[in-house]
């Protein structure tokens, strides 16, 4: 019982040090049989020393996790299908999603990612509401702007201004969030791609304006070499943003290009430079 007591001791350090982490890590370094990690994890889960990811899995087994290792969780959206991916990158960004001003599947994909998207029920004049909160804003920063966001939509109503559903103009703002222009970083990619040599295909639209991709080729003395367009207009581009790419790239099996108006952050530079197949380039320069 004792020698149990100090492994499971044993593990819960490797986790300390490590996390988050899966229970095949935690069994190669201690030479367990993976059930057996799994159960030690499982236990320390039970005390609630370790936490443990719900919807959110490598592969099969969720990630185990201590307190204070909640952000590097956004390490591994990659994990996450198409969709659910798509909805926590929006979430990620914006901090502050309202439920009843996003599209049906998106709705959908928030009650799933529970590791990343937080409810918040707020009782308004027409019923209750809920405001779905990024997993680690805090929720004392969250209800101001959605308070906010509820007065702007009441002094609408008081001007008898026209209804619309998906009134951006309401959405909840993050201080700091830069507005969309229309167009113009859409275009000013197609440019990008038109002025060196590169055909844009197969457009794919995961946030209006401000996330697509492309299929792409360029001739070359060596012949036709295909590569995979990531366009994402962000300020500043994490390791979280180029894992994704990195996972675009291995799902197609070809090198791909990540085209932003952002910088990059120290930790993404260096997650960069040991990733070769992603190449990183600044449309303005």
């Amino acid at each position: 019982m004792n020698n149990q007591n100090q492994l499971r001791d044993a593990v819960y350090q490797f986790v300390l040090e490590n996390g988050p982490l899966i229970p095949v890590q935690v069994a190669r370094n201690f030479k367990l049989e993976i059930m057996m990690a799994s159960a030690y994890l499982s236990e320390l889960v039970s005390n609630k020393k370790l936490n443990v990811t719900k919807f959110l899995k490598i592969g099969t087994s969720p990630l185990y996790y201590a307190l204070g290792q909640e952000e590097k969780l956004s390490n591994f959206l990659s994990y996450l299908p198409q969709r659910p991916r798509q909805i926590a990158l929006i979430l990620q960004e914006n901090k502050i999603l309202r439920d009843n001003l996003i599209e049906p599947w998106q709705r959908v994909a928030l009650r799933e990612i529970s590791d990343f998207a937080f409810p918040l029920k707020i009782m308004t004049d027409s019923g209750e509401e809920i405001f779905w909160h990024w997993y680690i804003f805090p929720e004392n920063e969250a209800i101001p702007i959605i308070n906010k966001a509820l007065t702007l939509k009441k002094q609408e109503q008081i001007v008898n201004e026209p209804k619309n559903e998906v009134q951006t103009t309401i959405t909840p703002q993050v201080k700091g969030t830069r507005k969309i222009k229309s167009q113009e970083f859409e275009n000013d990619v197609l440019n990008y791609l038109t002025n060196n040599n590169l055909e844009a295909n197969n457009k794919k639209t995961i946030r209006k304006n401000s996330d697509f991709e492309f299929e792409s080729s360029m001739q070359t003395n060596l012949g036709n070499i295909h590569i995979y367009v990531k366009a994402r207009k962000k300020t500043s581009i994490n390791e979280s943003d180029l894992g994704l790419a990195l996972n675009l790239s291995n799902e197609k099996k070809i090198p791909i290009l990540f085209l932003t108006d952002g910088k990059l952050t120290k930790k993404a530079e260096k997650y960069l430079q040991q990733n070769k197949l992603i190449l990183f380039r600044n449309i303005y320069g």
